[in-house]
């Protein structure tokens, strides 16, 4: 069952507010609704998938992503783990060729390292200093993913 809730003024500008925290400016949207599917929240602006929500906290969608720029920290993933992280599995070590400097906790976008389009968002679980040092082990949880149903929904079969 879906169920839609728009979004009041001061529920609208707290989302604004924390997607300013990652350089998004989401003031071109006139509408504001959270949609509650039977897994996912997602946040949709003018009738976009333009968020998601994960343990309470509102991520912008990997759609979003792919056309505006942001400040969230990137990793570049090695072409072995592209198939596996567009699965949904969560990086292992061997599978990051290069990353940008982050916090451990940190959202992150994984992008391939030759055409630099984003693939997954996770929180990483460990910071980029301490990741550098690894050389195995999972080091960021996977939380949305191309594919996955955050990034399928309101597709013409999803309707």
């Amino acid at each position: 069952m879906v169920r839609t809730k728009q979004l009041n003024n001061k529920e609208t500008k707290e989302i604004i507010n924390t997607f300013s925290v990652y350089n998004l400016d989401l003031t071109k949207y006139k509408r504001f609704e959270v949609v509650y599917t039977d897994k996912e929240e997602l946040l949709l602006g003018d009738k976009e998938t333009i968020g998601f929500y994960h343990n309470n906290v509102c991520y912008p969608s990997l759609k979003l992503l792919l056309t505006v720029q942001t400040n969230i920290p990137c990793i570049y993933l090695d072409l072995g783990a592209i198939p596996f992280i567009t699965k949904g599995a969560d990086l292992m070590k061997p599978g990051v060729k290069d990353l940008d400097n982050f916090n451990n906790g940190q959202l992150v976008i994984m992008k391939d390292a030759i055409h630099k389009k984003p693939l997954a968002l996770g929180i990483a679980e460990f910071s980029s200093e301490e990741m550098r040092t690894l050389e195995k082990g999972k080091v960021v949880k996977t939380i949305h993913y191309i594919g996955d149903n955050i990034w399928n929904y309101g597709n013409k079969e999803n309707k």
